[in-house]
């Protein structure tokens, strides 16, 4: 028989798959197929640029919920960073206050007390403050400390004092205490409990 009197093939390709051997349906196997077509139509849309842009977008707003927080949310936070050193034979304590809250504090105040084990006062230092903006900090010669003729081989009580009014007129008043002198420089940053104003 020649080629051209072969008779071409009429099968279909659920004819060559012997569904009732491989323990499928017909219906089972169409169904399979069309979702497989669906996946790959998916998989054709999926570009690299489609997913750098819906990573992006996902970007933006976790960094408009963090900026938010951060700046819009009312919220009372006042931090205190200690630094104390032991310098040129003495001692040299440095103090920032940071308002890192979304309202201004106002009436703020803030002592310093450098005291021996026994609790005798060495050396004190004091700021007041009609505000304090929002994401803003203060430091300076008030809130520095030279301590000269004491030894740097003891141990000190440093006392580091804050009191404020927050944005609803209520006053807030804290204490950190730190034994110092152990280390020729120790670093401390302590945080005055939140207030959330929504709360």
């Amino acid at each position: 028989m020649s080629g051209k009197d072969r008779p071409l093939s009429t099968t279909t390709d659920y004819d060559e798959i012997d569904v009732e051997v491989e323990g499928f349906s017909r219906e089972e196997v169409e169904t399979a197929e069309e979702y497989a077509e669906k996946i790959l139509e998916f998989g054709e849309q999926v570009t690299v640029g489609r997913v750098l842009l819906a990573s992006f977008a996902v970007l933006m707003i976790f960094l408009s919920g963090v900026a938010g927080w951060y700046w819009v949310i009312p919220r009372d936070a006042i931090d205190v960073e200690t630094n104390y050193l032991q310098a040129g034979g003495g001692h040299v304590v440095l103090v920032q206050v940071d308002n890192s809250g979304t309202r201004a504090a106002s009436d703020v105040s803030v002592q310093i007390r450098f005291k021996d084990l026994s609790g005798q006062l060495i050396a004190s230092t004091s700021w007041q403050g009609a505000s304090l903006p929002a994401h803003s900090s203060v430091a300076g010669d008030d809130l520095e400390l030279i301590i000269q003729g004491y030894t740097t081989w003891a141990q000190y009580e440093l006392t580091v004092s804050v009191d404020w009014v927050d944005g609803n007129g209520a006053a807030h008043s804290v204490n950190f205490e730190h034994r110092v002198g152990n280390y020729t420089s120790e670093w401390y940053y302590d945080s005055a409990p939140r207030h959330y104003w929504l709360m």
